[in-house]
């Protein structure tokens, strides 16, 4: 159980917890104070009270998950604009793999759900700069020898300051040379028809 105040060091630095922003099956984002620098980050750590109530195969699935995201975001270094979320930092906490991302301004579902509640549109042009981004982040994704496995509007952070998204979540990802046999990945009404049948001929 994470609570607010608490510090977390990672290999850069320190980082005290401000307030939980999200949350999933096996992992929790918070708002973070950077203790060895002026703002704030989004710390990503693993769901300790669900890992304790996971069965041993899950929790092994779960920290990989956590390990993958990390080691594909590590590979990335420098980033180079391709709307892909930035990693400040990363290490372990209380055993488990932790990381610092930029902090953004929420995801687009959210921002979309806002939207239509209002009764507003999203502009065309708007719209496709931000598949436009999308491309660019998933081009990256493969130029970097990995699939990426969970596009949806979740996964996509807005950048306020520029009007923009960047892809983020990379636990499911599979390197494009890993040429076993294709196994489930991400979010089921978000995945494509061969991800659940992938013996299905075109």
């Amino acid at each position: 159980m994470y609570e607010a105040g608490t510090v977390i060091s990672l290999a850069g630095g320190q980082y005290r917890l401000r307030e939980a922003l999200a949350g999933s099956a096996y992992g929790v984002v918070w708002r973070a104070d950077s203790l060895q620098a002026n703002g704030c980050v989004a710390l990503k750590l693993v769901n300790l009270e669900q890992m304790e109530r996971a069965p041993t195969g899950l929790r092994a699935r779960w920290l990989a998950s956590a390990s993958t995201e990390i080691a594909f975001l590590r590979g990335l270094a420098p980033w180079d604009g391709r709307h892909i979320v930035r990693l400040l930092d990363s290490g372990e906490h209380a055993g488990m793999p932790a990381m610092a991302l930029e902090l953004l301004d929420g995801d687009l579902a959210g921002h979309l759900t806002r939207e239509m509640a209002l009764g507003r549109t999203i502009a065309p042009a708007r719209a496709l700069a931000w598949i436009g981004q999308v491309s660019q982040a998933l081009a990256k994704v493969h130029a970097s020898g990995w699939r990426y496995l969970d596009l949806k509007p979740g996964n996509l952070l807005l950048d306020g300051a520029n009007d923009s998204v960047k892809l983020a979540d990379f636990g499911p990802n599979r390197r494009l040379d890993d040429l076993r046999a294709h196994t489930y990945a991400g979010t089921a009404n978000w995945q494509a028809p061969e991800q659940f049948f992938p013996d299905a001929d075109g």
